[in-house]
This record gives structure tokens, sequence and C-alpha cells, in this order.
């Protein structure tokens, strides 16, 4: 039995600030992709650490290179676990928010 289809719509505000919040991460990843090209080790892992709280963000709005994000791992020498709960990484970091009837679909305005 599939559950009846829930539609969201944002409101313009909530759009706006969507928007903005995504600016902000987009920010924070190509900082973190500055220092990996560097080679900076300690501030990489200083600015993932920094930033841990919205790896998953990163992820799941596909702001992230994921190759990039675990050669960085690899240029640091820690677990991806280390950053990342197991939870996050499962299926490539996206879940389908604990719904039983395939996922959410929605359209963030990109």
């Amino acid at each position: 039995m599939v559950g009846k289809k829930i539609e969201l719509k944002i409101t313009d505000n909530g759009s706006s600030e969507l928007d903005e919040k995504i600016i902000d991460i987009q920010s924070k990843w190509k900082e973190m992709q500055v220092l990996y090209q560097s080679g900076d080790k300690q501030k990489l892992q200083e600015k993932m650490e920094e930033n841990k709280s919205f790896l998953p963000s990163m992820m799941f709005f596909g702001v992230m290179d994921m190759m990039m994000f675990s050669m960085m791992f690899s240029m640091m020498g820690v677990g991806m676990s280390d950053y990342v709960s197991q939870e996050n990484m499962d299926d490539g970091g996206m879940d389908d928010g604990g719904m039983d009837d395939g996922g959410m679909d929605f359209d963030i305005g990109f």
C-alpha cells in the first residue's frame, strides 16, 4: 500500500533562506577544495573539523565532489567515519527520510 502523496510548497522567504544556506555551504566546500589543492594537510583537517556539521548538507545538496572528498581523507590519513556518521554514508549519503513511499521528491529551484 502506498501512502498519500504530500506536496510541500516553499514560501518565497523559505526559498531565499535555502538559497543563502546553499551558497554558504558552497563557499565552505570551496575553502576545503583550495586547502586540499594547496596540500596543507593541517589546515584542511582544521577546516573539515570546523565544518563537520555541514558535511551531510553538502552531500545532500550535491555541493561536494565525492571523489575529491574521499581524496581529502586519504591525504589526511583519517577515515571518513571520523567526520561523517555511518548513517549519513549509507546509500551514498542519502536516504529516503524514513518514508516507505519511495522517498521525497522536491524541486529547490535551481
